[in-house]
């Protein structure tokens, strides 16, 4: 019984770490765009070779959401992408500049329109 346990936990915490969308955040954002004409996007970063490292995804996933104006992260593609959700004021140089601590082989895409 501890054997499945421990195999959950150690399979279901990390994707839980590593696609995060906080809700408050998500609010704070719903009504920055409804209410004042914000925009919202979101952002893939590209592995460049192999996918992100659970290690490096659960601590880019961390120190990005501290940032105002992100309101997600999501793992996508087999882990080989990682996908930023922000409002319009967070630029690509931003976003790429908390990866950049953690890995440099990597690509930040266009950002993309993204609607609730």
């Amino acid at each position: 019984m501890k054997l499945i346990f421990s195999l959950l936990v150690c399979t279901i915490v990390p994707q839980l770490a590593a696609a995060q969308i906080d809700d408050k955040k998500k609010e704070q954002a719903y009504y920055e765009v409804s209410q004042r004409g914000e925009q919202a996007f979101f952002t893939d970063l590209n592995a460049s070779a192999q996918p992100f490292d659970e290690r490096i995804a659960v601590r880019f996933t961390s120190d990005i959401l501290e940032k105002e104006g992100v309101f997600g992260v999501e793992l996508h593609n087999g882990g080989k992408t990682l996908r930023v959700f922000h409002l319009s004021y967070i630029d690509q140089d931003g976003i790429k500049s908390f990866m950049t601590p953690y890995l440099t082989d990597f690509h930040v895409e266009e950002p993309q329109p993204y609607s609730f």
